[in-house]
């Protein structure tokens, strides 16, 4: 079965491929979960250090003190897309057992969208199966796995995510088709600005 078959998800093969995407997406879901709705000191601690240097900007802002940590100096030490992202989570909740579990609840919802992402991003130019082993590579590959059982709580997963739709983005506007011609028609220039604003986000 060929590559355009494989996008269509027609077929055995292309149901193969999504299950298999799904199982990436559920494992990953799964330790969430079990990781979000266990122990809160097992949470807690699971978070890196910097993840809470990123909570007390987020709350401060939240509150309208501004980007500071200790209410009295100012700071721009932090990735800012991943602690605005973060200020939402004080407006909903004040118990910090809660942010915490909401914040990890985010992680990994960021952490199993990205594997979907890279996997659209790459069907044309692989076909499904390449997609798919690249997703697995991306999601569930050791180093991650190490990661899956320890949420960092940092801007990781968001880093990952923008990363896979900017290539996917591109592929989509700017890049030659598999067959390494160009593409039919050149880009609009709206589709360019959008790969230009998922690029800013990325930076």
């Amino acid at each position: 079965m060929g590559p355009s078959k494989l996008l269509e998800g027609s077929g055995r093969s292309g149901t193969v491929e999504r299950l298999a995407l799904a199982f990436i997406v559920i494992v990953i879901v799964f330790v969430g979960i079990r990781t979000c709705f266990g122990p809160e000191e097992t949470l807690a601690f699971l978070f890196y250090d910097d993840a809470y240097y990123y909570l007390g900007v987020s709350r401060n802002l939240a509150a309208g003190a501004g980007s500071t940590f200790d209410g009295i100096n100012p700071t721009n030490g932090y990735h800012p897309l991943w602690c605005w992202l973060l200020v939402p989570v004080f407006w909903l909740a004040r118990d910090p057992g809660i942010v915490v579990r909401i914040v990890g609840a985010l992680w990994f919802a960021l952490a199993a969208a990205a594997p979907v992402a890279l996997w659209r991003a790459l069907r044309g130019r692989t076909g499904g199966t390449g997609a798919v082993i690249a997703a697995a590579l991306f999601g569930l590959q050791p180093f991650l796995a190490t990661g899956l059982s320890r949420p960092n709580g940092l801007e990781t997963p968001l880093y990952a995510l923008l990363i896979a739709v900017a290539l996917w983005t591109y592929e989509n506007t700017l890049a030659s088709n598999p067959h390494g011609s160009s593409p039919s028609k050149p880009p609009t220039i709206a589709a360019v600005a959008g790969i230009g604003a998922v690029l800013a986000l990325v930076t």
